[in-house]
């Protein structure tokens, strides 16, 4: 069979590997396409098509934005996206510079617990100044503040938690159509960690196209209710690892495979939005 991963981070976000590295070691574990999907930046995407080309793996051009909606976050997938647009350039920005502003916030409030980072802690882990909450756990967890990174967010940055500071996002229909605006496909990630179902039909409201049942995170029964959701409401069904690179608590690059099938079907989606967008 044909594998994919359509839900990838490089260095680029939180992730360990960069972009090259990420499609030369999945080409080398047999996947037969990919998609690398950074947090609220597309920076990744034209060393990863270029590398693609060369290693003879489809690659699928993608981005996670964080959207909320009556004060729940989301995380909207874009794929097959036009990634040189000069609006997602500009929302990145955006969306980068609600970060940093953010990373002040939550080291002012980490130093209220005695764990004193320094800017200089947390940028020596980022690539492009696109700080997350992963630079932090990670920077703790050297320091010796914490003993795992599932100790940092458990414990004080997860959502709900002590230091979590909430930052800026558009809303999930902002997102959605600045995804279609640009040739791709929306699509829900991981539906299951956020646990709030009942504001799925305003998002297929704002035009979905597809939700991530596929997901490590997922038990067998959330796995199958969202297969049946998806298809009750006619959504592409996907799958991704959501791999970090060497990061624990997540998947390694490689350890979960899926369908070809799935990119079948969202190739026949996007192609199905372009045209009704022509």
């Amino acid at each position: 069979m044909k594998y994919i991963d359509l839900h990838i981070h490089s260095s680029f976000s939180d992730g360990t590997e960069k972009p090259a590295a990420i499609v030369t070691t999945m080409k080398e574990l047999g996947f037969s396409a990919i998609s690398i999907t950074d947090h609220d930046t597309v920076d990744a995407q034209a060393e990863s098509v270029i590398v693609a080309q060369k290693m003879g793996i489809e690659y699928v051009p993608g981005v996670e934005f964080s959207t909320s909606y009556k004060d729940v976050r989301f995380h909207i997938l874009g794929y097959f996206i036009d990634y040189k647009d000069q609006r997602l350039e500009n929302l990145s920005e955006r969306l980068i510079e609600e970060r940093n502003k953010r990373a002040f916030k939550m080291m002012e409030k980490l130093r209220s617990f005695g764990i004193i980072l320094e800017l200089e802690d947390i940028l020596a882990k980022v690539t492009n100044y696109n700080i997350g909450r992963l630079h932090f756990a990670k920077a703790m967890v050297e320091q010796g503040y914490t003993k795992s990174v599932k100790e940092a967010f458990d414990n004080f940055l997860g959502y709900g938690k002590p230091c979590y500071v909430p930052k800026w996002t558009p809303s999930p229909k902002e997102i959605i159509e600045l995804i279609h605006s640009i040739g791709g496909v929306a699509v829900l990630a991981h539906p299951g960690t956020i646990g709030e179902d009942r504001y799925i039909p305003h998002l297929i409201e704002c035009g979905l196209d597809g939700i991530e049942a596929y997901y490590p995170e997922h038990t067998e029964k959330q796995t199958e209710h969202y297969r049946a959701l998806g298809e009750k409401h006619g959504l592409v069904i996907t799958g991704g690892s959501d791999s970090h690179g060497r990061v624990e608590s997540k998947p390694f690059l490689g350890q979960y495979k899926y369908p070809y099938k799935i990119l079948d079907e969202l190739k026949e989606k996007a192609f199905s939005r372009k045209r009704s967008n022509a």
